[in-house]
């Protein structure tokens, strides 16, 4: 997210704070403004990417808070299937902080298949908020799996915001 900020912030601004707004909540808003730690992923105009690509959050330590921002913008006719994993050990009688943003534009005529696996320890309270719009005659496949944290607390939204978005 650092190195696509510096070197291609005409990209960034394309989808950063589009899907996910700061007044969406307290998270959303410490996340939009502490993370820098993230990932960015554009695929171009036309281009299908044909094996998956994979990310991984680790979060190991106690007593910690990780502020993370996840922004994905697939361009019109486009195509990948991107996999995300946030993830870490248990850390008995600790407390951590999760707090992230995901925000996802799929573009007119796009395909997006988003895999995204939350095994957080059972000392992290884990705190999202995640939006995804879809544009015209765009497709979304979105499966999401949580099976660790403490408490999690997901805000997750799709908006078909495009004729023919699914």
């Amino acid at each position: 997210l650092k190195t696509a900020m510096r070197d291609h912030p005409a990209l960034v601004e394309k989808i950063l704070g589009k899907a996910v707004k700061p007044t969406s909540g307290k998270f959303a808003a410490m996340a939009g403004a502490l993370a820098q730690t993230g990932v960015f992923l554009y695929v171009p105009k036309g281009l299908e990417v044909k094996s998956p690509l994979h990310s991984l959050l680790w979060g190991p330590g106690a007593n910690l808070a990780y502020i993370s921002h996840l922004l994905v913008y697939l361009d019109e006719g486009s195509s990948a299937t991107y996999v995300h994993e946030s993830s870490s050990p248990n850390e008995p009688g600790t407390q951590t902080l999760h707090a992230g943003n995901v925000e996802i534009i799929v573009g007119a005529n796009a395909h997006l298949t988003f895999v995204e696996m939350q095994s957080w320890g059972e000392s992290v309270w884990n705190f999202t908020h995640e939006r995804v719009l879809v544009e015209k005659d765009a497709t979304l496949n979105w499966v999401f799996g949580s099976v660790g944290s403490h408490l999690t607390k997901n805000f997750s939204e799709i908006d078909l915001v495009g004729t023919g978005a699914v």
